[in-house]
């Protein structure tokens, strides 16, 4: 369909042709770049509306101002650690003109829909109409998609508490240190990397040294907090209240994703391939859109979050590429004991039915403050503060790219942390580890909150974070795994001998690879457990487990069996010494399979197992029959059934390129419209893990 017209400062300008596939997909084709992205903005509000209305009222702490009491918890943490306008207004400013001139012209295009009648729904059953589009709403959006998908560490506090804890374990007291690196270990040597020692050339980061007595002194000297001080300082510090209402209106709210690029020699077809399924949760509509758009400077197709202009994973005429979480440790909390620096604005939280009450944002050098004492604040820095929308300036120069070169280049903008993975049309692959990444003083346990005078010495330059242009071994994939052997944990232990890539490895396999082969891998990890390799040694003596090969089938009797097998070995193994974490979630989140796995192995400062065998250990379990069949998690989708296993990308993109073009395919379920046609089409896709094609590029 085309549209005549839009309304851009009050005059009259013509609006792109906006085309549909039979998915309803728009493709805006136009004679600018200004007139592409008006038509984007209208193309994607006119699918989403509603959905861009949540998510600019929950990236800008207004949600209970038209939903009511319920939505003002989330609004409150919004509110005490997010961006003023003023500070939006900045990083807004901070843009090149051209990038400027797009997000206006997006926010014409929103404006547009906004005065077309009818509204969506939600509107009316809620009371109020939308307010105009500003450049500020997908500011607020984008910045805060950015922090979520690109933001890691600050689990200092979280370390913090777990020592407190330890210290209440008449056991542990005594060697609460040596529970300490058990738990939260730094070595990462078994972990399966993206960049193996062969393909890795560059300089190192230089990460810090220190020893367990650094360790003891540094937590000597931190204030003295009680468990429930600090279990209240992790909930504000990862925005807990707003991830669970982000799940609740369809915004992105979970991270994860996977990546492969092929290079050309290890390709059937003699050119690249590239799988990309960045996992940001399942909602109805997706948390995510899909778009095309052709101007004669600018051209992309793929995946883009309503509210934000451009793609964010996709094609252009030259590139393929995907994104996925990079996990560093960007983010330190400090204590801050001169409460002078400490900056306070008032903030107004506006209450459907309740009326107005002020909140207080606490910030020390723009670092918000996640706990107040009377002698000393604690703050949440970042490497990234006050920078984040630079990464946007990366992504508008990365679609411009010709060549790998100049795309890699474009990626020493980005100030949060991602594995970007590339592919070019004449044959190239690529992938960088982004981001700003904060160097930190030796002789400083960097597990644990630090002091003002301990903070960072600078920042890694973009030649010693890791990357690779056309590896020797020919191909690179991520499941948010580690980027290279010699990259450690820091304060969080997310990396170990097990971890979810070595799925994707498997299910790859040998060389030479095809379109078909990472399709397939797709679907197999989505049906797969990933500690099972590592774990089957240990399980053959438990005859309820005979057969089992480590495959998560809907149905299956034996994989629930193993599962529980697995909390049972976890409970005999470290109960006795470590007590349950204060509940089984927490025990499942701190004795993560590779700490299990370490005792087991001998690798641990303490012995937990003593001279019992694992059959003894796990004696205990429950006999096979009384669990319920496994059931995989589920996509939901509008007036069907909910789509089975849910472990998949919220969107997913297979593309091959040649000098003859690029083709792909993608999908993302359940549909492009939130509301009247097309709102689950794709969910019957998803279901048979099919895909629809891709315009492409000749």
């Amino acid at each position: 369909m085309a549209f005549a017209a839009i309304v851009a400062l009050g005059v009259l300008l013509p609006l792109p042709t906006i085309e549909r596939d039979e998915w309803g997909i728009p493709s805006v084709v136009a004679a600018t770049e200004a007139e592409g992205f008006r038509g984007l903005g209208f193309a994607v509000a006119q699918d989403r509306l509603w959905q861009m209305e949540m998510s600019r009222r929950l990236s800008r702490g207004c949600m209970s101002e038209v939903l009511g009491p319920s939505y003002a918890a989330a609004d409150r943490e919004t509110l005490k650690t997010g961006y003023t306008d003023a500070e939006l207004q900045a990083q807004f400013d901070a843009l090149p003109d051209r990038l400027r001139e797009d997000y206006a012209a997006y926010a014409d295009g929103i404006n547009e829909r906004i005065s077309t009648l009818p509204l969506p729904e939600g509107y009316a059953s809620n009371g109020f109409t939308p307010a105009p589009w500003t450049v500020l709403d997908s500011v607020a959006i984008n910045i805060n998609l950015l922090q979520r998908f690109g933001r890691g560490g600050a689990g200092e506090l979280r370390n913090l508490l777990l020592l407190k804890y330890a210290e209440t374990k008449p056991i542990l007291k005594s060697r609460k240190f040596d529970f300490f690196d058990d738990f939260v270990f730094t070595d990462t040597s078994g972990s399966l990397p993206t960049l193996v020692p062969g393909d890795d050339m560059n300089p190192r980061v230089p990460f810090p040294k220190w020893s367990q007595r650094d360790t003891e002194r540094q937590y000597a000297g931190l204030p003295p907090l009680g468990l429930l001080d600090l279990a209240a300082a992790v909930k504000v510090a990862e925005r807990t209240e707003t991830r669970l209402i982000a799940e609740r209106v369809s915004a992105p709210f979970h991270t994860g994703s996977y990546a492969v690029v092929v290079s050309p020699k290890m390709s059937q077809s003699g050119h690249p391939l590239l799988l990309s399924g960045p996992q940001m949760g399942f909602s109805n509509p997706s948390v995510v859109h899909q778009i095309r758009m052709d101007t004669p400077t600018l051209k992309f197709e793929g995946m883009d979050v309503p509210g934000i202009p451009g793609v964010l994973v996709g094609t252009t005429p030259s590139v393929a590429w995907g994104l996925t979480t990079g996990v560093a440790d960007t983010e330190d909390m400090v204590v801050v004991r001169d409460l002078r620096k400490v900056v306070r604005t008032e903030r107004t939280l506006k209450v459907k039915g309740r009326g107005n009450e002020i909140v207080e944002r606490l910030t020390v050098g723009g670092d918000p403050v996640v706990m107040k004492r009377d002698a000393f604040v604690i703050t949440q820095k970042s490497a990234f503060r006050g920078t984040e929308l630079q990464s946007t300036t990366a992504l508008d120069v990365a679609w411009r790219a010709k060549t790998g070169e100049e795309f890699d280049r474009a990626l020493w903008k980005t100030t949060l942390n991602f594995n970007a993975f590339w592919a070019t049309r004449d044959g190239h692959i690529g992938w960088r580890y982004c981001g700003r990444y904060p160097l930190r003083k030796s002789g400083i346990d960097p597990r644990l909150p630090i002091e003002e005078s301990q903070t960072w010495t600078g920042f890694a330059s973009a030649d010693q974070m890791p990357h690779v242009m056309d590896p020797p071994s020919g191909i690179l994939f991520n499941w948010n795994n580690k980027p290279t052997a010699w990259w450690p944990n820091s304060d969080t232990p997310a990396w170990g001998a097990i971890f979810r890539n070595s799925e994707l490895k498997a299910a790859l396999g040998a060389a030479p690879y095809n379109i078909q082969r990472l399709e397939r891998a797709a679907w197999q990890i989505a049906r797969t457990d990933e500690t099972w390799p590592a774990f089957a040694p240990f399980a053959k003596a438990d005859t309820n487990l005979a057969g089992f090969d480590g495959w998560l089938l809907d149905g299956s009797e034996v994989a629930p069996y193993y599962r529980a097998w697995l909390d049972r070995l976890r409970r005999d193994l470290f109960v006795d010494t470590t007590g349950d974490f204060l509940g089984e979630s927490n025990f499942r989140l701190v004795a993560q399979p590779s700490v299990i796995l370490r005792a087991l192995q001998g690798k641990t400062k303490i012995d937990y197992r003593g001279k019992r065998d694992v059959p003894g250990l796990a004696s205990s379990a429950l006999a096979r029959d009384l669990y319920r069949p496994y059931q995989s998690g589920r996509i939901p989708s509008p007036d069907q059934i909910p789509v089975p296993y849910s472990n998949r990308g919220t969107y997913i993109q297979l593309v091959q390129l040649s000098p003859s073009g690029i083709t792909g395919r993608n999908v993302a379920p359940p549909g492009i419209r939130e509301s009247g046609d097309h709102v689950s089409d794709q969910a019957n896709l998803a279901r048979t893990w099919t895909y629809r094609r891709m315009l492409g590029w000749k």
